[in-house]
């Protein structure tokens, strides 16, 4: 017991936990210089304190006390480099997008060498700081402390309804938010609604070319179409005044790329519906019409659903078969196919993905990005420029269609869209987190069977609905509720949250 005294009351000890507690608020102290993220004063963040501050005394016991300490500097860092690109927390549905989004992560962090280099170095330089302290340990206290560390883990209330908040410190929320993630992933919720099977209808109407071309992060309020006061579709407005293209203002299902995509292509409306994936997608419904089937894609598809739908296709590219990572290649591709028969062809831009000037060939840089020290401009003239080449590369698509295909019907939307930091985002930046703004997505349709549009938003199901009508099929859902629709967080399962709306009330 006097042993146990002896470690409990340890200067060395103390002064180390001391040192953990104030390196952890430090992030909270940048959040507010840089961002203006003020946490908001409360008897819970003292507490928290405490809280933090016992739980690293205890740390400090154990032999891995600078692996477990390290991983909560990790954290930080982490939270720190998210509110830099996305001006908020990290999100617990987010950590599984970057065990697949590698590349995205890799490409943010290259673009910023600088701040990454600080990030990392930083974390380094903490840790090895924190090393040359030699402690002593007691193994019972240090394992105490790791199982209060995970404790979170157990509150199976809690893991299924946290989410960031400004009531928190941000190693607090960071902490929960991954272990959320981890809860999720261990915890699948087996209690989903049970939905009736969507009834697909055979006709003999059919279109014979149907094209989809999906964008990526496009938001129909930065496209001088949709009225944005920057002149960069002159080629979609031109088509739009000459008759060729009908536009509307759309919803897209989901937040992030994966879960979009796929709920477009099983014609999912209900943000829970996982029994979709045992009905017919778009993909497999063409074929079983008889229609050739094309996968062109500028993007590496490798994350969730995305594969199965690659391979599914009869003829599937994607960016790593193409010379050049910019989109017109996919023009060049489409120009070269002998499409002689019926075909559904489903094309996947990847133009508007942050960075954007990376996707975006240099001759189309006509808002200067030089300066990146003003944000907000840095950002906004990127995105500009690499809307302008879209109207260049999907105008080019709609004007070869009406060439060449004598029977068609083309559907262009965006997977989700882009927030640029504007007052109506709450000055937040890309996409991810469920938010309205994250929603908004062009339609436009063109083709050699006119259309008649209703004037109102087009949410993501009615438009791939419309697609499978020119694929020959009738899709009748006896889920539907009136006008109620929903939009998804990154989870296909509805398990991240989700949105629910009724579309007679929507407006931007």
């Amino acid at each position: 017991m006097r042993k146990l005294w002896e470690h409990i009351y340890d200067v060395k000890h103390f002064l180390w936990a001391v040192g953990v507690i104030l390196f952890l608020l430090l992030f909270d102290v940048i959040g507010m210089i840089v961002w203006e993220h003020f946490i908001l004063l409360n008897r819970r963040l003292f507490i928290e304190i405490i809280a933090l501050f016992s739980l690293v005394y205890l740390l400090s016991f154990c032999r891995l006390r600078l692996v477990l300490v390290g991983f909560l500097f990790a954290l930080s860092f982490i939270d720190i480099g998210h509110f830099y690109f996305f001006k908020g927390d990290i999100l617990p549905y987010e950590w599984r997008l970057v065990l697949i989004s590698g590349e995205d992560v890799w490409n943010a962090l290259s673009h910023n060498l600088l701040y990454s280099s600080l990030f990392i170095g930083g974390w380094l330089l903490s840790v090895y700081l924190f090393y040359k302290v030699t402690l002593r340990s007691f193994f019972f206290m240090g394992l105490v402390g790791i199982v209060l560390l995970f404790s979170p883990l157990l509150l199976e209330q809690k893991m299924k309804t946290f989410l960031p908040s400004s009531k928190h410190l941000t190693i607090v929320n960071t902490l929960l938010s991954f272990e959320r993630a981890l809860y999720q992933y261990f915890h699948r919720d087996t209690n989903l609604h049970l939905y009736q099977p969507y009834q697909i209808i055979p006709k003999k109407e059919h279109q014979e070319v149907v094209i989809l071309v999906m964008g990526e992060s496009l938001n129909y309020k930065r496209m001088h179409l949709f009225g944005e006061n920057c002149n960069n579709t002159p080629y979609l407005d031109k088509l739009l005044q000459s008759n060729q293209i009908i536009k509307r203002k759309a919803i897209s299902g989901a937040t992030e790329t994966t879960t979009s995509i796929a709920s477009f292509l099983y014609m999912k409306r209900e943000a829970d519906n996982i029994d979709v994936l045992q009905q017919p997608n778009l993909l497999s419904l063409a074929q079983q019409a008889g229609y050739d089937t094309y996968w062109l894609s500028m993007q590496l598809d490798n994350g969730g659903l995305l594969p199965s739908f690659v391979n599914q296709a009869k003829t599937h590219l994607t960016r790593v078969d193409f010379q050049r990572k910019y989109d017109d290649e996919i023009l060049k591709k489409l120009t070269n196919l002998n499409i002689s028969k019926k075909s559904f062809i489903i094309i996947h831009l990847m133009a508007n993905h942050y960075y954007y000037e990376t996707y975006t060939p240099s001759d189309f840089y006509k808002w200067d990005i030089s300066d990146k020290t003003n944000y907000h401009k840095y950002m906004l003239n990127s995105y500009y420029n690499s809307v302008l080449y879209i109207d260049d590369v999907l105008s080019e698509i709609i004007k070869y269609s009406y060439k060449h295909f004598p029977h068609f019907s083309l559907y262009f939307t965006s997977d989700h869209g882009e927030r640029l930091g504007f007052p109506d985002e709450k000055g937040k930046y890309l996409h991810l987190d469920l938010d309205k703004a994250v929603s908004y997505v062009p339609f436009i349709y063109a083709g050699t069977t006119p259309k008649i549009l209703s004037e109102s938003f087009y949410p993501h199901y009615e438009i791939s609905k419309m697609v499978a009508d020119d694929l020959g099929y009738g899709v009748l859902n006896p889920n539907e509720t009136g006008d109620v629709y929903y939009l998804n967080a990154p989870q296909f399962d509805g398990s991240a949250g989700f949105l629910e709306y009724n579309l007679s009330k929507w407006n931007d």
